[in-house]
């Protein structure tokens, strides 16, 4: 049973840091492109940290796939303002109600009909 629960728990943050309207995107620079296709959820707090096992910091992780997450926080007060300056899609909830609100309506904006709409929309 506990490893149900951990999966389920696994299960819901990596949704709720991919599965977002602005998440789906396509950039050909990789670096960019991991950016834009993923988001943050209150990358600077502990208790999240804690509560998502480290994938709170999903861009940064994305980037830097073999840095511990403790780390992630840090980089991701330097990955932040680089994106800012250079005009970058940076994504990022405030709280996890927020996150797992807007991967709700995201889900279920994406029906057969409307997919086309929202998949791999072109940012070159």
């Amino acid at each position: 049973s506990y490893y149900i629960v951990q999966l389920i728990l696994f299960a819901i943050c990596t949704k709720i840091n991919h599965v977002h309207e602005e998440n789906f995107t396509q950039h050909n620079n990789f670096y960019i492109h991991q950016i834009m296709t993923s988001s943050n959820t209150c990358s600077s707090s502990h208790l999240t940290r804690i509560l998502t096992g480290g994938l709170n910091c999903q861009i940064e992780h994305h980037l830097f796939p073999s840095i511990n997450s403790c780390h992630l926080p840090e980089l991701a007060k330097i990955i932040r303002p680089i994106c800012e300056k250079h005009n970058i899609q940076y994504n990022e909830s405030k709280s996890i109600y927020e996150a797992f609100s807007d991967t709700l309506k995201t889900i279920k904006k994406l029906n057969p009909l409307s997919a086309l709409k929202y998949n791999f929309k072109k940012n070159l």
